[in-house]
């Protein structure tokens, strides 16, 4: 899912919001969502509060990408295991979602095991 980030002002406040939507696919249309968020924002506080409001402005967007993020393993096992018939390994786990892997012999290449397999685990999702 696309992600975004907004810089919004009001009167001396500045601060940064972030956003993931479907509907925001560059930073074009991600100006765009944010300023029709604002000005809807805008007009029902003026709506409720009068003119005693002070309406938020947009300052800058920043376009993040298209929000996946790729695991961030960390070895789990202090010495590698094998020589049982299964091959030489490594455990690993994400530090940030918790998904589960090993890594076999000496290359780069980690595979997810066991729930961690299915397609929704390709790439991290933090619990945080």
């Amino acid at each position: 899912m696309p992600r975004f980030r907004i810089k919004v002002q009001t009167g001396h406040s500045v601060w940064w919001e972030e956003y993931c939507k479907n509907e925001v696919t560059d930073a074009a249309t991600a100006k765009t969502w944010a300023l029709e968020k604002l000005r809807f924002f805008n007009e029902t506080e003026q709506a409720k509060y009068g003119d005693k409001v002070i309406p938020r402005s947009l300052v800058e967007v920043a376009f993040l990408g298209d929000g996946r993020l790729e695991h961030e393993w960390e070895k789990r096992n202090s010495f590698t295991r094998g020589g049982d018939g299964h091959g030489y390994r490594d455990q690993y786990q994400c530090k940030r979602c918790g998904c589960q892997a090993l890594r076999y012999g000496i290359g780069e290449s980690i595979t997810r095991t066991g729930k961690w397999r299915a397609k929704k685990y390709e790439y991290c999702t933090p619990t945080q």
